[in-house]
C-alpha cells in the first residue's frame, strides 16, 4: 500500500483506499524515501507500458500489500519484518496510536500467482490487506508470546503529542506522526478474506 496510502491530508480515515488511490508525491509529501521510491516505481511501470506502440504493449498487474507478516523464507529482514522486529527489541519505550494494516505473507503469494493467471487481472492494481490493528494490540501480543523467550515489547501507548515532538528528529516518527489518534484505519474498499479479482 505504500504506492496507495500515504500523503493524504485532510482525508476521511474511514473512507477506504481503492485501487484508483495514489500515494501523494509532492517535494513536501512528509513519506519515506522507502515509500517514495514504491509511488515511483509504479507510476514508472505504468508509464513505460503506455508509452510502449500497441504492438509491443504487454499485461501488466501490481500487487500492492499493506503491512506483510507471517513466515520469511531468510533472515535478512524486509520492511514489514522490520516492524515487529523494532517492537520485539523494543528500540521504542511506548507505541505509536496508529493502526497497523496487516496481511499474511501467503495471502500475497495468492494475490501474485492470480494477477498472473487470472485474466481479468490485467491493467489492474491489486490491493491486498485484512482488518487492521492498533499498533499497540500487535505489542501486547508480542510481549504475552516473547516475553518467555527474553523480548520485552513495550506495552504501553507513546502520547500524541510525544510523538509529534518525536517527528522532528525521526523520519520514521514523523510516518507514524501523521497517522496518530486516527479512529478509522487504512482498508480497502472490497477487502475479502479469500483473495480474488474484482
Amino acid at each position: 500500500m505504500a504506492a496507495v496510502a500515504y500523503g493524504h491530508k485532510n482525508r476521511d480515515p474511514l473512507t477506504p483506499f481503492t485501487e484508483a488511490d495514489w500515494t501523494v508525491d509532492e517535494p513536501k509529501s512528509k513519506i519515506s524515501p522507502y515509500v517514495r521510491s514504491k509511488v515511483r516505481a509504479e507510476r514508472a511501470a505504468w508509464d513505460f507500458l503506455e508509452k510502449l506502440p500497441e504492438e509491443q504493449r504487454f499485461e501488466l498487474a501490481t500487487v500492492n500489500p499493506t503491512l506483510v507478516i507471517g513466515p520469511l523464507l531468510w533472515k535478512q529482514e524486509c520492511t514489514s519484518a522490520e516492524v515487529l522486529t523494532m517492537l520485539l527489541m523494543r528500540e521504542m519505550p511506548a507505541v505509536p496510536d496508529v493502526r497497523l494494516p496487516m496481511v499474511d505473507i501467503r495471502d500475497v503469494v495468492r494475490a501474485h500467482v492470480a494477477a498472473m493467471t487470472v485474466p481479468q487481472a490485467a491493467g489492474k492494481r491489486c490491493l491486498v490487506s485484512s482488518h487492521g490493528s492498533a499498533m499497540l494490540d500487535s505489542s501486547v501480543l508480542l510481549a504475552a508470546e516473547f516475553k518467555k523467550h527474553g523480548y520485552n515489547p513495550p506495552t504501553a501507548k507513546l502520547p500524541t503529542w510525544l510523538l509529534k515532538v518525536a517527528s522532528v528528529f525521526d523520519s520514521r516518527a514523523a510516518a507514524s506522526a501523521s497517522e496518530a489518534g486516527k479512529v478509522g484505519e487504512k482498508k480497502r474498499a472490497c477487502a475479502r478474506p479469500h483473495v480474488r479479482v474484482a
